[in-house]
């Protein structure tokens, strides 16, 4: 690792006081004066003392160190000297006076102090630079993925293609098509939905976490269960073309599991049980009931939290 360049000991100090003011540091040593006064008194020195905690408590937040500066050494020299030794080796600092040596003998000189400072200092800048790269990058990545889902439910409405990357005007075109739709469709076509109020930011990611929860504490349960369906099913003496309509629609269920997206957008119609008769019996298997047990129970875990009376209510209709 190549530390930063020095220059005489005023540019010294200027580029400390730089990177200091750049890292948003509010403490009493932003003024030449008193940042020269700390440096010369090293470790003695409280104002100086403080600012290399504060960078070193900045530095461990941002990456993964076994070592640290804290203030629990600050009243034993010694002790003081041995955590920031350890800490800038570990951080491998290209200074060798203030890794090597005696230790007692480290950071009694003003130039010494401000090379800690410094890189301390500038260390810090960097790792604050990486993880605002780290977080636009993850931010654009989510950007790309909420692109491709709403591309995805343009091309199932038949949208025309567009090579635009704007979501907001995509979904401005999905909201007149589907306006469009439901002009040319009967008045009960479209169900009324299940859940009539609109969730906040913090609503939704209670649903989210609780769905994650669900799913989590069921996987086992539910993979027990469908593998007992799976060999259930195949057992039975079915005719050649049951067999083919039967596989048409029971391979992809191994794989379904309802995220949050269609709890909030179920219809009126869900808590409802339907009389079937035998015939339908390979479609009702073929649904994922373990996927709409959890997820309707996410549902109603949602409505308790937003203090709604709600209640299933069990019916037959023909």
């Amino acid at each position: 690792m190549r530390g930063p360049e020095l220059g005489p000991e005023t540019s010294m100090e200027g580029d400390v006081l730089d990177t200091l003011e750049a890292l948003g540091y509010k403490g009493p040593l932003l003024e030449e004066q008193a940042l020269s006064k700390a440096a010369e008194g090293g470790l003695s020195s409280p104002e100086f003392s403080e600012l290399c905690i504060w960078l070193g408590s900045q530095i461990k937040s941002l990456c993964n160190l076994e070592e640290s500066i804290t203030s629990a050494g600050r009243d034993d020299l010694e002790s003081f000297q041995l955590e920031i030794s350890g800490f800038l080796k570990e951080m491998a600092c290209p200074y060798s006076v203030l890794v090597s040596g005696d230790i007692k003998e480290r950071l009694t000189k003003k130039d010494d102090c401000l090379k800690l400072l410094l890189f301390l200092s500038t260390e810090l800048q960097a790792l604050q630079i990486l993880q605002k790269k780290k977080h636009k990058n993850s931010q654009l990545d989510k950007n790309s993925e909420i692109c491709q889902e709403v591309q995805a439910v343009c091309d199932a409405l038949g949208v025309p293609k567009s090579d635009t990357s704007d979501i907001p005007l995509l979904l401005s075109q999905v909201e007149s098509k589907v306006k469009d739709i439901l002009s040319r469709v009967q008045k009960n076509h479209v169900g009324k939905p299940l859940l009539k109020v609109d969730l906040s930011s913090e609503q939704a990611e209670k649903l989210e976490r609780i769905n994650d929860a669900l799913s989590c504490e069921y996987e086992c349960r539910r993979r027990m269960l469908m593998k007992r369906l799976d060999v259930t099913v195949q057992s039975f003496g079915w005719s050649d073309r049951a067999k083919v309509r039967l596989l048409s629609h029971w391979c992809p269920v191994g794989g379904i599991c309802c995220d949050a997206a269609p709890i909030i957008s179920v219809g009126k119609g869900l808590p409802i049980l339907l009389s079937f008769k035998p015939s339908s019996l390979v479609n009702l298997m073929c649904c994922s009931f373990i996927s709409f047990m959890n997820s309707l129970l996410t549902f109603i875990i949602l409505c308790c939290l937003q203090g709604s009376d709600w209640l299933i209510v069990a019916s037959q209709e023909p």
